[in-house]
């Protein structure tokens, strides 16, 4: 909203850090929703940069219809800071920042060198996930972590 962005610009005028989820709110699914261009815009009305992050694992600490976290695990991956180029508009530097994010999903999952292979071959994964059901979805993203997937018969 205009508000919010309004509260960003003061807040980054303020020399204070922030932190915006360009995904507008929590995953239904697991899969990543598209990035809305509001972090990218008001990087681009301030000029300051955007540090990209891929995190991990906060599905199963907060899922999307839970009021109060679990104990698990996450990881979080740090990409370099990406400034906006003059002639791009909000839109495009939104998903350039996602297409890095995508890049360092990648990387968190099969390691720097083959990341930085798939990302030159164009083959990163997208982190929308495939265009189908919502079963086909939940299945792509395999089990849920922590869940067994085999009993064992012995105690």
């Amino acid at each position: 909203s205009k508000l919010s962005i309004e509260n960003a610009i003061e807040a980054i005028d303020a020399e204070n850090s922030l932190l915006i989820y360009p995904e507008g709110g929590r995953s239904p699914d697991g899969w990543s929703r598209t990035h809305r261009p509001g972090a990218a815009f008001v990087a681009k009305k301030t000029g300051v940069p955007v540090v990209p992050t891929y995190i991990d694992g906060t599905g199963t600490i907060l899922p999307k219809g839970k009021n109060w976290p679990s104990r698990a695990r996450c990881a979080v991956v740090f990409g370099s800071p990406m400034q906006s180029d003059e002639s791009e508009d909000a839109r495009s530097f939104a998903k350039r920042i996602e297409a890095r994010v995508s890049e360092l999903a990648e990387e968190f999952s099969s390691g720097w060198w083959e990341a930085r292979k798939k990302a030159y071959a164009g083959a990163v994964k997208d982190l929308a996930g495939p265009e189908v059901g919502a079963w086909r979805r939940r299945w792509a993203l395999g089990p849920k972590p922590g869940a067994e997937t085999e009993k064992s018969s012995w105690p």
